[in-house]
């Protein structure tokens, strides 16, 4: 069914509601994204679904490699986008690898962007290593949220995690997270440098940075969360697959613009304490992100018309 067609059947049924708990919410957020799309807050780009969204850009230069013998669907997939991460990428597979050696019926998502090291080779090797690891290769630069949004359409579990591949936060918690996002808890769990019980390690200049954008997020955009832009993040996939088709970012500001999408669609976003270092490679450059990102959220904020329900 069309979006257009969507709208007109939403506004004929009952009025908004906030999505219960677990996966009943899909629904809801439908219609919410229908009201939203009607008031000029959002754009329905493609046919609204919750399943897998139209892909955004030219897709032939795009390769996907399953492992041999994988099921339609498992019970979760960790998503891990790589640009130029010859160094760490193995490291960060073995360690996901190691931490969930008695579970069997999940996938490593290895999302290569573009690179112009051994990025995909290492990307290669470790897809023969590892019996559950898909690997997509692309043949261009597609930016961190567009790398993102092809592991998310391209996984197959019906949870999704979110990692860095400089493995920055500490894995120690994550099946706690996916049982709690299973069991119905939230909708997306966000990793939190500011939650009380967190233990961090970052410079000043970039903890000052990050204060300053989440406060002018939080302010903006109506956004409950309190640190948008931590790598780790856990979805529940019926929820995150109906909210990507809204969003438009294909680089850094796809963490915030998620989120705030899924809030005001009326899914639960909650946060969860985590241990996390500053890498020292990392792709964030303290001129040009900060303006990209300010900017990103100058146009969201402006897009939007109502306030998080």
């Amino acid at each position: 069914m069309e979006a257009w067609k969507i709208a007109e059947v939403a506004s004929a049924t009952r009025p908004y509601t906030v999505p219960a708990k677990g996966r009943t919410g899909v629904a809801s957020a439908a219609r919410a994204a229908c009201r939203l799309h009607a008031q000029g807050s959002i754009s329905l780009k493609s046919t609204l679904q919750t399943g897998r969204s139209k892909p955004k850009g030219p897709t032939h230069l795009i390769r996907r490699h399953l492992p041999e013998g994988a099921r339609a669907r498992c019970a979760f997939s960790v998503i891990v986008p790589a640009y130029n991460e010859q160094l760490v990428l193995e490291d960060a597979v073995e360690r996901i690898a190691t931490l969930l050696r008695d579970v069997d019926d999940y996938e490593i998502v290895i999302v290569e962007d573009g690179c112009t090291d051994y990025t995909p080779v290492v990307a290669a090797t470790l897809r023969r290593r590892f019996p559950n690891v898909q690997h997509i290769h692309s043949l261009v630069r597609l930016g961190k949220g567009r790398a993102v949004s092809e592991g998310i359409r391209a996984a197959r579990g019906e949870i999704l995690v979110l990692m860095d591949a400089d493995m920055a936060t500490d894995p120690e918690g994550l099946l706690d997270c996916i049982n709690r996002v299973r069991a119905g808890d939230a909708h997306i769990l966000v990793g939190s440098r500011y939650h009380p019980e967190s233990r961090t390690e970052r410079t000043p200049l970039r903890l000052a940075y990050s204060r300053v954008y989440n406060a002018a997020a939080t302010l903006l955009l109506g956004s409950r969360v309190r640190d948008h832009q931590c790598g780790f993040k856990v979805f529940d996939g019926d929820a995150v697959r109906s909210v990507v088709p809204f969003v438009r970012s294909d680089r850094f500001f796809w963490d915030t613009e998620v989120l705030a999408m899924a809030q005001w669609l009326g899914y639960t976003v909650k946060e969860v304490p985590i241990t996390w270092r500053e890498g020292t490679a990392s792709k964030v450059r303290l001129l040009r992100t900060p303006i990209e990102m300010f900017g990103s959220l100058l146009r969201l904020a402006c897009s939007r018309r109502v306030r998080a329900p």
